[in-house]
């Protein structure tokens, strides 16, 4: 399945570019339903919901902003966050109740969420939190569906690229441009760990399904995985992957393998 979407995606990415050769019109977010049977992608101000047998669109949703930069959809497959936004002025969230057949949406709530562009969203497993973080170097929880402010996380010196919750919820991670992984504890939001073996910006960030283990990986064209736990590090994986920068880095479903795409070519 993973092979068939990943060719499904490249199918989608063909169809929609509807623009001349040399002006490039990316997708800059996917996020798959939860019977596999519709994608979700952002291109431009669009969240476009496409088929996945053929890549036709069954749905748009059309944001203000220029840019919509990032989107995500929880565990259970029913609510969809969307950021969009301009950059060095705004980021804002907009998060939808998405019905059965996976194309007619609900809007939970919209807000103001950053002073600059959201890269990265991640729900809790459970879907009750919502994490954002932006080029504005913060990283803010949200409550769902209510949209209310639950924490905000200062720590980061420099923009943020990527957040992800564990797979049990108990922990928060955040990276970007500062080349540190923060690791946080969602019960009391204090700072676990520093991850600091990184010697250039971290693009990605990956929690294992089936350990509390992080995957990260940017610039320095590295892989990196991180046993952890609240009261322990450890590096247990640093292998050079790429050639160039690693700007996305994913585990299989079964945890046993981790696939990356980077600026190489």
């Amino acid at each position: 399945m993973l092979m068939g979407q990943c060719l499904v995606l490249l199918s989608s990415i063909l169809a929609l570019s509807q623009i001349p050769l040399g002006k490039p019109n990316p997708i800059r977010a996917v996020a798959f339903a939860k019977d596999g049977k519709v994608v979700f992608t952002a291109q431009e101000n669009n969240v476009l919901f496409l088929k996945v047998s053929d890549a036709v669109v069954l749905s748009k949703l059309k944001m203000d902003s220029a840019i919509v930069s990032t989107l995500t959809l929880s565990d259970d497959g029913k609510t969809l966050a969307v950021a969009h936004g301009k950059s060095g002025t705004s980021g804002e969230i907009v998060t939808y109740s998405i019905g059965n057949d996976n194309t007619s949406v609900k809007q939970l709530f919209q807000l103001k969420a950053h002073n600059d562009l959201i890269q990265s969203l991640s729900f809790s497993p459970d879907g009750k939190l919502l994490a954002s973080c932006s080029y504005d170097r913060l990283v803010k929880i949200w409550s769902v569906p209510e949209g209310k402010l639950v924490q905000e996380l200062k720590d980061h010196s420099d923009s943020v690229y990527a957040v992800a919750f564990n797979k049990d919820g108990s922990m928060l991670a955040s990276t970007g441009a500062d080349r540190a992984i923060k690791v946080w504890d969602t019960k009391t939001w204090k700072k676990l760990h520093t991850l600091s073996d990184s010697t250039d910006w971290v693009y990605t960030l990956a929690w294992s399904p089936v350990k509390n283990q992080l995957l990260g990986a940017g610039v320095d064209q590295t892989l990196r995985v991180w046993a952890l736990e609240k009261d322990s590090s450890k590096l247990i994986v640093s292998d050079y992957a790429h050639t160039s920068g690693v700007t996305k880095a994913v585990w299989t479903p079964d945890g046993t393998r981790i696939v990356s795409i980077g600026e190489d070519k």
